[in-house]
């Protein structure tokens, strides 16, 4: 059965494992968000969603999927934005998982952008999962 659809579930628990994050202010998994924060969250905060899922097919069915998440870093102060993006690339890219659920054999960074929106600062990466 294959699970590709819930890549989210991985993305929170690297998230909520990672030390360096945790001194950064992403204390725990009320600071990491599916598709939309809470509103009253408290900087800094991770949201993450799923964009795309394009799979590989071969006459046996499907050989891989390749899976597109965004991730955006939200915090008030510039360097924490970037500090806390440059530990999230380091969490993923190029990175491999074994689940029960779930192989993660690449990831690979598509694109990254930053903005300024609503007193906050936004540093975006968009990641592509490659999962058996």
């Amino acid at each position: 059965m294959d699970n590709s659809l819930k890549i989210g579930k991985y993305v929170t628990l690297k998230l909520s494992e990672n030390k360096e994050i945790k001194k950064l202010g992403i204390t725990d998994g009320s600071k990491i968000w599916p598709i939309v924060a809470n509103t009253n969250t408290k900087y800094p905060y991770i949201v993450y969603q799923r964009t795309g899922l394009i799979p590989e097919y071969t006459k046996d069915g499907v050989m891989y999927n390749q899976v597109s998440v965004e991730l955006k870093i939200v915090t008030d102060n510039y360097i924490k934005s970037l500090d806390i993006a440059n530990i999230v690339r380091h969490i993923f890219e190029k990175k491999q998982y074994i689940s029960d659920e779930f192989i993660v054999r690449n990831c690979e960074i598509d694109d990254v952008s930053e903005d300024y929106i609503e007193d906050a600062y936004v540093q975006t990466i968009n990641f592509v999962f490659t999962l058996t």
